[in-house]
């Protein structure tokens, strides 16, 4: 549980170019391979968290973070 915190807490961050992979990386695996850990009352905030970082994509945004988290 501790993983899905620190992923979205990366990608909130954006401090650098690797973090912010980092971070995308994590969310993209956790949900691909350990959804089901994921209390039900959770997805929503997963949900919305992924939403604003999807608005949050213009085309500066690196594209190898866009590519993880799409």
């Amino acid at each position: 549980m501790h993983a899905w915190k620190v992923a979205d807490e990366l990608l909130r961050r954006q401090t650098d170019l690797n973090s912010y992979y980092l971070g995308a990386q994590m969310i993209r695996s956790k949900i691909m391979l350990s959804f089901h850990e994921l209390p039900q009352d959770a997805i929503l905030s997963l949900h919305n968290s992924l939403m604003q970082q999807l608005k949050e994509v213009t085309s500066d945004t690196e594209k190898i973070i866009v590519t993880q988290v799409i």
